[in-house]
């Protein structure tokens, strides 16, 4: 069943930037004073519309993405992986992020983001479908490990995706994926010191 849109409704703010007016000869934009501001302050020729910006932006990132994607097939590169979900306060709609660490040919570590979805739930089978189809998307058939919190989901997902990652190919992983699922040191650190922090609260409080 398809999630019911809760996203929230325009602002003012938003209102005020977009504003339209209309001349009986044609139509055209007439950006507000803060956008002709922002125009300006940007060192912009002229103002430029949201949709302008947005098609512009698209188009870079299309670019940019074709490139780095040619570059990863090209050089058959072995990454590791970082991903998280986290929750958007006021839509309450979750998002997956999944970044790629890698070195260069220059030997230098570099990091990009190659996935941010949208996701319906925090389990398992949705966590490794996410990390296969973007892996898929990205030409990438070759990982060091993936570093994930210490989620009880996070576990079950890694299983799932030891085994089917690892179909197409035996090079696909190092040791047969022994050490494909790392968990993020910090995130254990963090644990730690909020227990920590709640016996201290509790000893405060008794004096």
């Amino acid at each position: 069943m398809k999630a019911p849109n809760t996203l929230p409704t325009r602002s003012k703010i938003w209102e005020h930037y977009t504003r339209t007016k209309e001349n009986r000869d044609f139509s055209y934009l007439i950006f507000s004073v803060a956008w002709k501001h922002f125009c300006k302050k940007m060192n912009l020729d002229k103002p430029i519309s949201r949709r302008t910006s947005t098609r512009d932006i698209v188009n870079m990132y299309l670019e940019r993405k074709a490139a780095m994607k040619k570059w990863f097939v090209a050089n058959k590169q072995r990454v590791s992986l970082t991903t998280d979900i986290w929750e958007a306060k006021i839509t309450r709609a979750s998002y997956m992020v999944v970044t790629a660490h890698y070195i260069d040919e220059c030997w230098r570590l570099k990091k990009l983001i190659i996935g941010f979805k949208h996701v319906s739930d925090h389990k398992g089978q949705t966590i490794s479908q996410v990390l296969l189809d973007v892996l898929a998307d990205w030409g990438i058939e070759k990982l060091f490990c993936v570093i994930v919190d210490n989620a009880t989901s996070n576990s079950s997902a890694l299983r799932r995706f030891h085994s089917q990652f690892s179909l197409p190919s035996d090079d696909a992983l190092v040791l047969d994926g022994e050490f494909l699922h790392m968990r993020c040191s910090a995130h254990i650190i963090n644990l730690i010191v909020k227990d920590g922090f709640t016996d201290v609260d509790q000893s405060v409080d008794a004096v």
